[in-house]
């Protein structure tokens, strides 16, 4: 029933009985839209608002996540979203939400940022350190990571990707959306190659995409889209799984 509820709504029912007080910490859906966000009218005239003021309602927001996340108790999550006005300068709490996700194995994870411009230098980046993804110019990063994982795990005292756990919840990721969020295309490549159920892939103004290669018969991927990805200069896709396709640029 609470999985019914918006987030707000779930939180609220803890009034009701001692035996209602923790029960929506354990649900399964974590929808953090701006409906249920006390902003008021304030978000629909958000790009009026000054720098300063727009970052104080954005810390406003970030507390919200991070207080539900700290009281949330179910150890699987089927969706997770962040919808608002977020950039690199939150990355370190937006990472955090990101490693919750994973740790928790999620099935649906929606991170829709928004950005004062269409397309901006301060979006978000994903955090490919996190996965393990190190960038290189001598050619592919995954390849890189791939060739020297044995030496890293037999040589290194650094925790590794897979030491950490981290790669766990992309077993079980069906769905990604992505908006104003850089994203390159070894970040792509890893993705696909390390998440066997993801079925949907969406990127929005994703900058830092250049070439995109989908060349994987092996993978779950069904459904693709490629919106205003401004840097994108070519993509190749050879997979027999792939369903539907598509890509609006602006020109």
């Amino acid at each position: 029933m609470l999985s019914l509820l918006t987030l707000k709504e779930a939180a609220s029912t803890s009034i009701l009985s001692r035996q209602w007080q923790y029960l929506w910490a354990f649900t399964m859906t974590l929808n953090f839209d701006p409906v249920n966000f006390e902003v008021g009218n304030t978000f629909r005239r958000f790009g009026e608002l000054k720098r300063e003021s727009r970052d104080q309602q954005s810390f406003r927001y970030i507390d919200w996540v991070n207080r539900m996340l700290e009281q949330h108790s179910f150890q699987n999550i089927e969706r997770f979203r962040a919808h608002f006005f977020l950039y690199y300068r939150f990355k370190s709490s937006i990472d955090k939400w990101i490693q919750f996700c994973m740790e928790r194995r999620v099935q649906i994870l929606e991170l829709e940022f928004l950005a004062e411009k269409s397309f901006s230098d301060e979006d978000y980046t994903f955090p490919q350190k996190l996965l393990g993804i190190i960038s290189t110019k001598k050619g592919s990063a995954l390849k890189q990571f791939l060739y020297s994982a044995w030496d890293n795990l037999l040589q290194s005292d650094i925790p590794s990707l897979y030491s950490c756990g981290y790669s766990i919840g992309f077993k079980s990721l069906k769905v990604l959306r992505l908006s104003h969020v850089r994203a390159t295309e070894e970040f792509i490549e890893y993705l696909l190659s390390n998440s066997p159920v993801l079925e949907r892939l969406s990127l929005n103004a994703a900058r830092g995409l250049v070439n995109l290669g989908v060349v994987d018969q092996l993978i779950a991927l069904t459904h693709l889209v490629i919106k205003h990805c401004p840097d994108l200069h070519s993509i190749e896709i050879f997979c027999t799984n792939i369903v539907s396709f598509i890509i609006v640029q602006t020109i």
